[in-house]
């Protein structure tokens, strides 16, 4: 069997696989976090392009899709902190960037490349196609990574139905191509028909970003709500505590000075009652009133247990901050 009539590895392609390997370590790096070791993940990475290089090698455009895309999955889920359906939701979207980048060159009049088999290309059309597809390719990757990248890293919003579109329009390209591969209206066609998936993906991502962190501000928002009325009403029944411990420390008094100094018995157990009904004291150690309420009853902890609280006497400027950032 003659392997170079079935199987084809050149200059071109190895280029591919490289520029593939060198603008996916870029893409994957700016916008998720590693699970492994940089130069672990970067040695599977490796060796998952150079089995793509041979199963690649066939020339078969439908195999060299999905493979694309399972590679890149496992790539995800084994090397990177992201969810299944999120590696899948990224992988589909590198082939159809990577997809249209080719098809845009590849039906161009002056290389003329057979589309369903890129075997018969000579050395010349395979460079050509490399370097052209893969700056195409390098500046979508780029302007999808500046989309994604004003996001945290790794966020996981997803719509994993709109996956049937680019996978749909794929498979009707593919098969259109099989029946016409002459005409540069139909190819452009296909062209633009990829663009817009890629679009598409790219606003319903950033969109449901948007609406997740929408989502969580206002469940902080509701929190920190929850929290200041919390501290309003603790506020309220210390202050009332307050006046009550007041009133009863101004009864007592008066019944001391009633009872006399001579009944030593009653005026013990009238100062034992006053040392269990002291006032908490709130001392102020900053402008911010929630800072200044937990010191003071860290403090009172302290000093409960015999243990020495010390704080820098000087005030703290802390006006910037509200009360319930604390």
């Amino acid at each position: 069997m003659d392997w170079r009539k079935i199987m084809r590895i050149d200059l071109g392609m190895v280029l591919a696989i490289i520029f593939e390997y060198i603008i996916f370590i870029y893409y994957a790096d700016t916008l998720f976090y590693r699970k492994r070791n940089k130069y672990l993940c970067y040695a599977i990475i490796a060796l998952v392009y150079i089995a793509d290089l041979f199963i690649c090698a066939r020339g078969k455009i439908v195999v060299n899709t999905l493979t694309f895309v399972v590679i890149h999955l496992v790539i995800f889920g084994v090397c990177y902190r992201i969810s299944w359906k999120s590696a899948l939701f990224q992988s589909i979207l590198l082939a159809a960037i990577t997809s249209a980048c080719e098809f845009l060159v590849i039906f161009i009049p002056y290389i003329r490349i057979i589309p369903d088999n890129t075997i018969a290309m000579t050395s010349s059309q395979s460079l050509i196609l490399t370097f052209a597809s893969k700056l195409l390719y390098l500046i979508g990757i780029m302007i999808i990574s500046r989309v994604f990248c004003k996001k945290q890293k790794n966020v996981q919003a997803t719509s994993l139905g709109l996956l049937s579109i680019p996978i749909l329009t794929v498979i009707i390209i593919m098969l259109v191509m099989k029946v016409n591969t002459t005409s540069h209206l139909l190819s452009l066609v296909c062209f633009i028909l990829i663009i817009m998936n890629i679009i598409i993906f790219a606003i319903n991502q950033k969109l449901m970003i948007m609406e997740t962190e929408k989502a969580e501000l206002e469940a902080q928002q509701l929190k920190e709500k929850f929290d200041y009325d919390e501290y309003m009403m603790l506020k309220e029944n210390n202050q009332q505590a307050s006046i009550l411990n007041h009133d009863f420390k101004e009864h007592i008094g008066a019944l001391s000075s009633l009872i006399g100094a001579d009944n030593e018995t009653a005026q013990e157990y009238i100062k034992s009652i006053c040392g269990k009904f002291s006032q908490p004291k709130f001392i102020e150690y900053s402008d911010n009133k929630i800072l200044n309420v937990l010191l003071s009853k860290k403090k009172e902890e302290c000093e409960n247990q015999n243990i020495q609280f010390l704080i820098d006497p000087i005030r703290a400027e802390l006006s910037f901050f509200n009360d319930m950032d604390i």
